[in-house]
């Protein structure tokens, strides 16, 4: 057998050990050089990590991916499609309304916000608001087309009904009748409520008649679960 592909089978043999390196302890298993390891990684076919920096090697024959083409190993992340900027734009290609950046980290179990920041200051992908959050969409400009059209019915599937019922404040939206409450943040002096963007020392919050039934506008220990707080902006006018 040819001393070059002795070494890739003590390379696989290595990867049945341990499914990830890192290059540098697997040159000095090899007892390598890490430029060998380099060219006998592509001989047998590799991935790169897309998270850690792509500092985590596996051969290819090694993962099982999942339907987005994403395999996690010891909370390392391979994709079949490449590292994490391709992995991306594939995913946004073939979803078929765009995905916001949540969505897109609970696929890619990696938090990619910054990510998608960058690309879209780059006009590498496309982005409109949501009902919840920012939709990030592909690239193509027919992908993207056909995205733009199915993001209203998705938008409206998301809102709360017409007339304001709902479950909860914090879980389903404002209860009927908003009506605005103050609430005492003080003892401020005047010119430190000023400073704060609040009126006299209150802040203004937003509830319903619901809550000033239920829970009575005297006990005002309800800053948790308003739905929506507003703070005036600007001097207090005089």
């Amino acid at each position: 057998m040819p001393a070059i592909q002795q070494s890739v089978e003590q390379l696989k043999t290595l990867f049945a050990l341990r499914q990830c390196w890192m290059i540098e302890p697997l040159a000095a298993s090899m007892g390598c050089a890490v430029v060998s390891v380099r060219r006998l990684l592509r001989q047998a076919g590799y991935l790169r990590s897309y998270t850690h920096n792509g500092k985590w090697y596996t051969l290819d024959s090694i993962p099982a991916f999942d339907r987005h083409g994403i395999w996690v190993h010891e909370e390392i992340a391979f994709s079949r499609h490449g590292d994490l900027i391709k992995t991306i734009a594939h995913l946004l290609d073939k979803s078929p309304r765009g995905l916001s950046a949540r969505e897109l980290s609970e696929i890619l179990h990696h938090p990619c916000q910054a990510v998608l920041t960058h690309l879209h200051k780059a006009e590498r992908v496309a982005r409109v608001r949501g009902a919840q959050a920012f939709v990030y969409l592909s690239s193509d400009a027919s992908t993207r087309q056909r995205q733009r059209k199915a993001l209203p019915a998705v938008e409206r599937a998301q809102r709360p009904p017409p007339d304001g019922r709902s479950r909860g404040l914090c879980a389903g939206g404002l209860h009927p009748s908003p009506i605005l409450v103050l609430e005492r943040t003080g003892p401020w002096t005047e010119e430190q409520s000023r400073d704060r963007g609040f009126a006299g020392g209150h802040r203004i919050l937003l509830c319903s008649a619901w809550f000033k039934k239920t829970a009575g506008l005297r006990k005002l220990t309800f800053s948790a679960c308003c739905a929506s707080r507003w703070k005036r902006s600007g001097p207090r006018p005089r």
